[in-house]
């Protein structure tokens, strides 16, 4: 896997330059396969400027309190969660999926360790696209434990595009 870091000339917004974006076949997930017993699916909402200082929609806000919520569920029932975020969408330089990574360690508290970044897709399409790779070669189309968030008038579009193109089992959740 090849990564691509976005965020290595931006050190004044205290966001850690990662290992995000992945291109190539996700052959290296194989050695995390089966790690998890529950994945947390967060669809990005979007991004502005000015918008609390962290460029976050409020949509966006719901959909990682959601988020925050499953993953603790999950960690209470004794599971091993990943959440994954997805969104390639750049504001300044930072993806949607990099700016609520930085929001979930930050702020939340989530380990870093516990969270994938998908930041090549652009729109609902491409999200189910690519994180339905990533939970393939997780494992989750086997097992099924995936738990996609995003908002109410989002669902039903969600679920169509994930049936579609990743194909396994999950639970859509709305997050408001």
């Amino acid at each position: 896997i090849e990564y691509k870091d976005n965020l290595e000339d931006h050190d004044d917004t205290g966001i850690e330059p990662t290992n995000v974006g992945l291109e190539g076949d996700l052959s290296d997930y194989k050695d995390m396969q089966h790690k998890y017993d529950t994945a947390i699916v967060i669809l990005q909402g979007g991004t502005e400027e000015g918008c609390d200082g962290d460029k976050v929609v409020p949509r966006a806000r719901l959909r990682e309190q959601a988020g925050v919520i499953a993953y603790l569920e999950a960690r209470l029932r004794g599971e091993n969660a990943v959440m994954i975020l997805t969104g390639g969408v750049e504001l300044d330089g930072y993806t949607e999926a990099a700016l609520m990574k930085h929001n979930l360690v930050t702020k939340r508290g989530i380990p870093e360790e516990d969270i994938i970044v998908e930041e090549q897709s652009y729109d609902t399409s491409t999200n189910a696209i690519f994180t339905g790779d990533i939970l393939t070669k997780l494992g989750f189309k086997e097992q099924g434990n995936v738990k996609l968030i995003t908002n109410g008038f989002h669902l039903a579009r969600s679920k169509e595009l994930f049936e579609k193109y990743y194909g396994g089992k999950f639970e859509a959740i709305n997050a408001e």
